[in-house]
């Protein structure tokens, strides 16, 4: 049962399903994650206003239409993880309510690019 269903099960009534705020999208699960790319992302949550306890965070192959709506989070940031339909690295798009940003996986994201994220993340956050 995925993470999704299983909270849904357990607290099916209304009240409880409330969208996040930012969804965060990684190719592995937050536990396969190495120590400094977890903690580079809680610090980039916090930075655009997110933090830890306003994010859902979740691990997928691919990050379709029909995913962003279901989840109808504000602001969703995808880490090297395909999204259907295309969308380019630091390219800010709107699906549903949604604005998405996608960049490389956190254990690839160099010096290099790191400015143009925080530049397109500032962006779409209003900072």
């Amino acid at each position: 049962m995925k993470a999704e269903e299983w909270i849904t099960a357990l607290y099916p009534e209304e009240i409880y399903k409330l969208p996040p705020t930012t969804l965060v999208v990684l190719p592995v699960p937050w536990d396969d994650l190495a120590d400094k790319d977890r903690d580079m992302l809680r610090k980039l949550l916090h930075a655009v206003g997110a933090g830890m306890g306003r994010a859902r965070i979740i691990h997928e192959p691919v990050l379709t239409e029909s995913m962003i709506r279901a989840i109808d989070a504000e602001y969703a940031i995808v880490f090297g993880v395909d999204v259907d339909p295309p969308v380019n690295n630091t390219e800010i798009v709107k699906i549903g309510r949604t604005s998405l940003i996608r960049t490389v996986a956190p254990g690839e994201l160099v010096e290099s690019l790191k400015r143009p994220l925080w530049m397109a993340l500032q962006k779409m956050y209003g900072l």
